[in-house]
């Protein structure tokens, strides 16, 4: 069978750093060799939000199912198809819709009623999980913020502009302060 995988990092750190893609990578190229499929091609987003249904990467899996190209789209977890779950559902049904089966390294699921029920579960959890972490991160900035710290990257604390000690030396309100 001919397969596409498909990979996605949320951020430009994880994409410049290969945080989590070639794991991604490497696990997709094992799960296809073992079960015989023919890799078609490896289609990444790289630093861009599950959040966003238009991504070129996702993109391109549908084109290659809509050509007929692919037999199977693999991905490593559901969430890697999005961060909502209306996106993730819109996803899988418009690949399906085309023939084309779905399979995750990590869980399986089958488009059966007890599957698809099991990927709207998973589904509703990934959007959870991006919305538990996004208020922990909002949350730690604007105590961050309150309590006057830098960042450990060195950038300004939420709601604050770093300025250098030679740019407070020339400003009137900044004199005599470290």
């Amino acid at each position: 069978m001919q397969a596409v995988t498909y990979s996605r990092v949320s951020t430009d750190h994880q994409a410049e750093h290969g945080y989590s893609l070639p794991e991604q990578r490497a696990a997709l190229t094992a799960y296809c060799q073992a079960r015989g499929y023919s890799l078609v091609e490896h289609v990444a987003d790289e630093g861009v939000s599950g959040r966003l249904a238009e991504r070129p990467g996702l993109r391109r899996v549908m084109e290659l199912a809509a050509s007929g190209a692919v037999g199977c789209v693999v991905a490593v977890k559901l969430d890697r198809m999005g961060r909502e779950n209306r996106i993730i559902q819109q996803a899988l049904h418009e690949v399906r819709r085309q023939g084309v089966r779905v399979e995750f390294t990590e869980t399986r699921t089958d488009d059966t009623p007890s599957g698809r029920l099991l990927e709207n579960v998973l589904g509703g959890i990934a959007e959870f999980e991006w919305e538990a972490i996004r208020s922990r991160t909002m949350d730690g900035r604007a105590r961050k913020a309150e309590q006057k710290r830098v960042s450990p990257t060195g950038k300004a604390p939420f709601g604050y502009r770093a300025i250098s000690k030679a740019q407070a030396a020339v400003i009137p309100e900044y004199h005599g302060r470290d």
